[in-house]
């Protein structure tokens, strides 16, 4: 399994280059910034929104990331 974080993907476009070369079904991606990085071309096989790049969300979001705290909310897209 690859972890990519992303930040602001639609002023960094080169960050889904980097997305798409890792295999769908090995890629999981945690938006560092904005949820809807996810609609800017990426296809991973996993998707976390952690909406800041502060300390405290690299805590929230390591818990989910090793199944020791359930994943809370589901983003669809349209």
């Amino acid at each position: 399994m690859v972890i990519i974080f992303t930040l602001n993907i639609s002023d960094n476009p080169q960050q889904a280059y980097l997305v798409n070369a890792v295999p769908a079904n090995k890629a999981i991606v945690v938006s560092l910034q904005s949820p809807y990085d996810i609609e800017q071309g990426i296809q991973p096989g996993a998707y976390v929104a952690a909406f800041n790049s502060y300390p405290s969300a690299f805590g929230a979001i390591c818990p989910v990331l090793y199944g020791q705290h359930a994943a809370v909310g589901v983003f669809k897209i349209p």
